[in-house]
């Protein structure tokens, strides 16, 4: 299959994202080979007879222009890679890099399921919400997510994957997703809508386009009240 992929560090406490991109981390195939293979370009990886993939990277690389200097405790690590194989949608798959193997086994997060595709066309590569702060997987959940009694708010991210999508740059300023409810088509009030120039990472080969939004009981009010009303009449 092949990958593409980077490190952030600190993002969070960045004044922007690119900041925090560790422009000189590089991939290694086996551990004791240097890290010297460029994640801005195709790599060729192969699972073992497990299906494991194994990334191997140099923690000396991972400096960025927020921080310059080598790294250390208390630092927050995000491995994010963009994986492609021949037949199957792509992939866009973020690492924690405060969670063990051990961790990371047991919650699922470092499971990777490809989806069968007879065609490339744009869907949802990744979705979360947070309530608290630590964002979860909802991708591929079909239960009921949003405010309650005990969480009064939760924010959603979703990223787009513009697969297939025609005459896209990685500059484009014309593309953008929002959320809607799907009776109405009503647009959620409060989103922040990132276009492809600024949704898609420096290594990634298909355009993203990304949204934010902070989801409150006021939020449905809103969609209720903006919602279209059927007219009623009498023919004549």
């Amino acid at each position: 299959m092949t990958l593409r992929g980077g490190v952030y560090r600190n993002r969070l406490a960045a004044e922007n994202r690119d900041d925090a991109y560790c422009t000189g981390a590089r991939f290694a195939k086996a551990a004791g080979q240097a890290a010297a293979l460029d994640g801005t370009k195709d790599q060729s990886f192969t699972t073992d007879s497990s299906g494991l993939l194994t990334v191997h990277m140099d923690l000396s690389q991972f400096t960025s222009a927020h921080d310059p200097e080598a790294v250390g405790v208390g630092d927050s690590l995000e491995f994010i890679f963009e994986v492609r194989a021949d037949g199957y949608c792509p992939e866009l798959i973020t690492v924690d890099g405060s969670l063990t193997r051990r961790d990371a086994m047991r919650s699922g997060e470092d499971i990777v399921t490809l989806v069968s595709a007879e065609r490339a066309a744009p869907f949802v590569a990744a979705q979360t919400v947070s309530y608290t702060g630590r964002a979860i997987s909802v991708r591929r959940h079909t239960g009921v997510i949003g405010p309650s009694s005990n969480y009064p708010g939760a924010r959603l991210e979703s990223t787009i994957m513009l697969w297939g999508a025609d005459g896209v740059s990685m500059d484009d300023t014309g593309w953008n997703f929002y959320l809607r409810a799907q009776e109405t088509g009503v647009s959620v009030t409060g989103q922040k809508a990132v276009t492809v120039r600024d949704a898609s990472y420096p290594f990634s080969s298909i355009p993203l386009v990304s949204s934010s939004v902070e989801i409150t009981s006021a939020s449905f009010e809103k969609l209720r009240r903006h919602a279209p009303h059927a007219a009623r009449g009498r023919a004549l």
